[in-house]
């Protein structure tokens, strides 16, 4: 359908055939029950932002803040929005400006009772009280140079070249080398603690005041995650490794590849990792978990080849098995998705 669509309006200039060409863009990869949900339910009314609140406040509800509020802050806008839009007060009217001019269709509206007090202005210093996890790479084609303190260190974020962080700034070299070497959530003290270690002389003070602005920056921007609680995650090494069961539950029963890790994030499994998972409960030793894993190169569900042709020897899928496996904990060590 979507491929009819897009082909019915391709030779029109319209502003019409343009906003059915890429939506249909937008919706060619979405899965069945996505588009089902979001444009097939029973009750789909489409409603204004702003009609929306007047509904709400009628039965004694407020606008807290958007799930993303990376879409709220006003200066992740081209300035002429920025500097138009960055006076108004009212939260809402800016918010609805906001849909206008992005063309939003989709919301993750947040309320609360209207007697709750809202504090718009997040404090400073309430971030020593949060974890915070930023994935990131240092770009390979650089060499730092201790004597030269002074050139800029580039991150690629979520190991995307397209996405990148840098800064001049000591501190915060030393602060997005600890997030490169760390996967999981940081305390902001541990952060504190490890990037005060990188550096020769350094002023703790200062050192907290500039991770508080940044982190702050980032939380906005949406390049860095923060949690109020703190998830422990399995990162040891076990002779009868665990998934989290919600993994597994995804895996077998919905047949996805793209699962929840402990921290609500989407892991995409690779097809092995995806029959691997399964295996991982705790039970199960390396050489049970080869076994099982083997079977499902016996009946075709996996296949390996070495140079064009298809590898039978159980020997050697054994040895293939084997490095898989280890990579793929890793991977899922790294990933949050294994439990103690």
């Amino acid at each position: 359908m979507f491929d009819f669509v897009k082909e019915a309006v391709k030779e029109s200039d319209s502003a019409y055939a343009k906003l059915m060409f890429e939506t249909s863009e937008l919706l060619t990869d979405k899965p069945d029950y996505s588009i089902a949900h979001d444009f097939l339910q029973t009750y789909n009314k489409a409603f204004y932002f702003s009609s929306f609140m007047e509904e709400a406040t009628k039965v004694g509800l407020q606008y807290v803040v958007d799930a993303e509020i990376t879409k709220m802050y006003i200066h992740n806008y081209s300035k002429i929005i920025s500097e138009k839009l960055g006076d108004i007060e009212d939260v809402v009217r800016m918010e609805q400006y906001l849909d206008f001019i992005t063309n939003r269709a989709f919301r993750q509206t947040i309320l609360c009772h209207n007697h709750q007090l809202i504090h718009r202005k997040i404090p400073m210093d309430t971030l020593v009280d949060y974890y915070f996890k930023m994935n990131l790479v240092r770009s390979p084609e650089e060499e730092i140079s201790k004597e030269e303190l002074n050139q800029t260190v580039i991150f690629y974020l979520n190991n995307d070249p397209e996405d990148t962080v840098s800064t001049k700034n000591p501190m915060l070299k030393a602060i997005f080398e600890v997030f490169s070497e760390n996967n999981g959530y940081l305390s902001f003290h541990n952060l504190i603690s490890l990037s005060a270690n990188r550096l020769s002389e350094i002023n703790i003070l200062e050192l907290e005041a500039q991770a508080k602005v940044s982190l702050m920056d980032l939380f906005l921007k949406g390049k860095i995650d923060i949690r109020a609680d703190f998830i422990p995650i399995n990162s040891h090494e076990m002779d009868t490794p665990k998934v989290w069961e919600y993994v597994t539950a995804q895996a077998i029963y919905l047949k996805q590849k793209v699962v929840t890790n402990l921290y609500f994030e989407s892991v995409q499994l690779s097809l092995f990792e995806y029959y691997l998972v399964r295996y991982l409960d705790g039970n199960n030793t390396k050489e049970v978990i080869i076994s099982k894993m083997l079977d499902h190169f016996n009946n075709g569900d996996l296949i390996s080849s070495y140079k064009g042709t298809k590898v039978t020897s159980e020997e050697k899928l054994r040895e293939i098995i084997s490095l898989a496996y280890l990579d793929a904990l890793e991977k899922f060590r790294n990933q949050a998705l294994l439990v103690c």
